[in-house]
């Protein structure tokens, strides 16, 4: 048996020969028992390397995720420092009546836009407002209707499998 060998082939062989215990010939079960325990042997050691490579990706998803939290507070204190950076400079446009700043690569300048701003929706005439309707579909009622033998149509419970690592 290679130890590369594939964790379905090893539980083939496994069943095979644990299936063949009943009709092995005592002089021949000695031999037979060593074989088990030897497919046994590299089937746990077998899961254990599947295992060690598992909690490996699950290593590196958790080094990855401190690294991009690592680079959003960097990202963030980077916009926070060009945001500040920005305002300063209005204020000195501002102070030289909205002149440009000159350089030999760039030129500052104010540029104004407009936004609206609601403040209070209520106060808000009904000639400016529009009326829009969503729909919801309660997930839990309409699985306790299905689990409950109701048919729903366009709906249905689906069963999906997760690996337990323990």
């Amino acid at each position: 048996m290679n130890a590369l060998e594939p964790l379905w082939r090893i539980e083939d062989e496994l069943a095979a020969l644990l299936d063949s215990l009943d009709v092995c010939p005592d002089e021949l079960l000695p031999e037979l028992e060593q074989r088990i325990a030897h497919y046994l042997g590299a089937e746990i050691e077998k899961v254990d390397r599947i295992g060690a490579v598992l909690a490996s990706f699950e290593s590196v998803q958790a080094n990855a995720r401190t690294e991009i939290d690592r680079l959003r507070q960097r990202q963030q204190a980077a916009e926070r420092a060009g945001a500040r950076l920005e305002q300063y400079l209005l204020h000195i446009l501002h102070k030289r009546d909205g002149r440009p700043l000159k350089g030999r690569n760039v030129t500052l300048s104010v540029r104004r836009t407009e936004a609206l701003v609601i403040d209070d929706p209520d106060l808000v005439p009904m000639e400016w407002k529009r009326t829009t309707v969503t729909i919801d579909i309660p997930k839990d009622a309409v699985k306790r209707a299905i689990k409950a033998g109701e048919q729903v149509p366009g709906a249905r419970l689906q069963v999906n499998e997760h690996l337990q690592k323990r």
